[in-house]
Parts: C-alpha cells; structure tokens; sequence
C-alpha cells in the first residue's frame, strides 16, 4: 500500500490539481472533523505529497494552518522535478496533521501527466 497512517482527522475531503509545465497548483479544503465526527479543533498542517509511477511518495509542500478548526480553502504549488525529454504520470494526494502528531487518511489520489517530450521531427 502507498499510505499507512494512523491518526484521528478524517479524509473525506478532495484535492483537485492543475498542472503548469512542471507546477502543480493544488487545491484543497482542509479537514474540519476528525475522524469520529467531534470538531476539528487542533489541526497543525496539512502536506502535498507526489509519487511517480512505483517509486514511494515524496513531501512536496508543507503548509500551516490559519485556524486550528481548518476548513480554510488552500492553493498551494508543488514543483516536480520532471526535465525536458520526459513525459510521465504524477500522483499527488494530500494528509493532515493535528497539533499531536495525529495525520488522517491520505485525500483520495489524483493522477496527472506531466509532458515535457516535445513530438518527433516532421518527416
């Protein structure tokens, strides 16, 4: 399995990605209950993790809270390291963390292409 965290903060919440070269601009809302339903009221961070394809996720951005009740729409950019050449496949997800230490469920992965091969010469 990619993730295997153990914590208190639900994960019922999505992560949308837009990619510019090799930029993405991901979009989230951060958590607001843990994981039994009670009021968030201790959230620390939440983190953009990327993974290629077979390879173990990497952290990408960390961001801290305004609020330890969360809820607040974020928009951060997580820079890839793909070069000129290379044309891959780019899973990114994001987890949040309580001020315990506590990280919830992975949001639910999403998938996106980087390209950066450029089309063969016209013959």
């Amino acid at each position: 399995a990619w993730w295997v965290y153990v914590g208190l903060i639900t994960s019922a919440w999505a992560v949308t990605v837009a990619p510019t070269g090799t930029i993405l601009t991901v979009d989230y809302d951060e958590p607001t209950t843990n994981a039994n339903g009670t009021p968030l009221t201790d959230l620390k961070e939440t983190v953009v993790f990327y993974a290629f394809p077979g390879q173990p996720p990497v952290r990408c951005v960390t961001t801290p809270v305004t609020v330890p009740a969360g809820g607040t729409h974020r928009s951060v950019a997580c820079t890839v390291p793909v070069v000129e050449g290379q044309e891959i496949d780019v899973t990114v997800i994001a987890v949040a963390t309580d001020l315990s230490g506590n990280s919830g469920l992975p949001s639910a992965p999403v998938m996106i292409r980087i390209d950066l091969l450029a089309p063969a010469t016209i013959q």
